[in-house]
């Protein structure tokens, strides 16, 4: 269960830096990452969502593949801002979420199981 929480608390504060990206500032620049960043947490929304409904096997590798995402984005984002406090919460927060989304992954969820005949 704190796998698909960590995605929920992760989704919440990505949304402030995708708003001010993407609506509220003046800057055309700020469109892509704002873009980046809405990809990012539409994601994780249903990364999270397919978790609390119905998990199977599947789901450390969905998982872990979705904190390369965000990883990727992080560094999407990350050279768009001009100062490194301006780059703080809208590369920081997703690398932060990446990292421990990965490792609950690793240490809460099953491995995929081969469906592959042994012999």
């Amino acid at each position: 269960m704190r796998d698909r929480a960590l995605w929920i608390v992760a989704v919440v504060a990505m949304l402030v830096p995708t708003l001010m990206l993407l609506a509220v500032s003046d800057n055309q620049g700020d469109r892509f990452p704002g873009l980046v960043l809405l990809v990012m947490t539409v994601t994780a929304v249903a990364l999270a969502s397919w978790l609390l409904a119905s998990p199977d096997s599947r789901a450390r590798t969905v998982s872990l593949l979705t904190s390369i995402l965000w990883l990727a984005g992080a560094a999407l984002v990350y050279p768009t801002q001009e100062f490194a406090a301006d780059a703080a919460w809208p590369s920081g927060v997703p690398l932060l979420a990446a990292v421990i989304t990965a490792g609950l992954a690793c240490v809460l969820l099953p491995p995929q199981r081969s469906t592959q005949d042994p012999r």
